[in-house]
């Protein structure tokens, strides 16, 4: 790798320092291409063990935007992998200490349910409460993870994608493991608590549905998972109460951001959560992650105090609750705005994203 990178900064004219090359550089940097794929072919079936994982994710760390680009293509099967990313944060954490001392990396676990903050406490941040996912850095390393390895680049397409459901073991482990490459904490025992495989499917009727979901969208061009998401259906008051839909988990895969698919799930699980009649959609997001979730093209607001009122016993014995959260809310009523109303929600999001095209049916499916 480090004679890759000096080959790199040779062909490019880039000077050995971390600031990055010159954008005339950076122009001419095509002459290390070929070097590149030979480099990246001949290294397909290597093995690494962990000491050298570890050698590779310092010298990623340490290696400027370019540098970074070229040791991700080279060793691609280990950034795609995600025990390799886990090892990518815990070495990033460990870098970040020693300049921080005392200064913690990552995030807590949820809270356990005996625990946990109340929603009135969560809309507002509970006063002392940890982070639950990601500091700033870890953040940050994460998004030069997936700009590194983008597998559905700008002008490429359409690229088909159908929706799934978690519905075997197999599946099960895909999607711990997608959740697992974007978040530092639950860690993957704690998350086998959250990604469920459904027991009972007899009763799992669109209209009257029960229990944990976990969908995602299958991208075909790939053949991988590329997004999920993890919600329960509850029902306050017994049977013929109301109705909400928690979501404690939703994560696009490393290589897939900015792609229009995290607004595309999004959109068919609030089809799903109107075609139920549920009241509501549940989101415990985290404090960094509010913008998101109150973006146009996702659409939440901050929960009401009646909504509040209405679930509190619930969200406190029921629901997965974290630390440092901010409870945010969708209504069907909200898509009031949206051409073609609620049931246009999924067309709306594609034709937002040019570089997909929806394979089979249009609605979420059931185990």
């Amino acid at each position: 790798v480090t004679v890759s990178v000096l080959y790199w900064r040779m062909a490019s004219g880039t000077p050995s320092t971390a600031a990055g090359p010159s954008p005339a550089a950076a122009a001419a940097a095509g002459g290390a291409l070929p070097a590149l794929r030979i480099v990246a072919d001949a290294l397909v079936d290597v093995q690494l063990d962990g000491e050298s994982q570890d050698r590779v994710v310092d010298l990623w760390l340490g290696a400027s935007k370019e540098e970074r680009l070229m040791i991700a293509q080279i060793y691609k099967r280990y950034f795609h992998d995600s025990a390799f990313v886990q090892r990518v944060h815990i070495r990033a954490s460990l870098r970040q200490a020693k300049e921080q001392t005392g200064v913690g990396a990552g995030a807590s676990r949820p809270a356990s349910r005996s625990g946990r903050a109340t929603p009135s406490e969560a809309a507002s941040g509970a006063a002392g409460a940890k982070p639950r996912v990601q500091s700033v850095q870890a953040r940050q390393l994460r998004s030069a993870i997936d700009e590194a390895v983008a597998k559905l680049p700008p002008g490429s397409g359409p690229h088909p994608v159908r929706f799934g459901v978690v519905s075997d073991r197999q599946l099960n482990t895909l999607a711990i493991q997608l959740y697992c490459t974007q978040f530092t904490q639950p860690e993957p025992a704690a998350m086998k608590e959250i990604v469920t495989i459904p027991r009972r499917t007899t009763t799992r009727t669109r209209r009257n549905p029960t229990g944990n979901f976990t969908w995602f969208l299958w991208c075909v061009t790939t053949n991988e998972m590329c997004c999920a998401v993890t919600a329960t259906v509850h029902t306050v008051g017994g049977p013929g109460g109301m109705r909400f839909i928690e979501m404690p988990l939703f994560a696009t895969a490393s290589g897939y951001k900015k792609t229009g698919l995290g607004r595309l799930l999004n959109a068919a699980l609030q089809e799903y959560c109107a075609a139920i009649k549920a009241a509501f959609i549940l989101v415990s997001a985290d404090a960094a992650a509010v913008p998101f979730w109150q973006s146009a093209s996702m659409g939440y607001t901050p929960i009401t105090r009646d909504e509040q009122k209405r679930v509190e016993f619930h969200y406190k014995t029921e629901c997965n609750r974290f630390t440092d959260s901010v409870l945010l809310t969708w209504r069907p009523s909200d898509a009031v705005a949206v051409p073609g109303g609620v049931t246009a929600l999924v067309d709306t999001a594609l034709q937002k994203a040019p570089l997909l095209c929806l394979e089979g049916s249009a609605t979420l499916p059931l185990p």
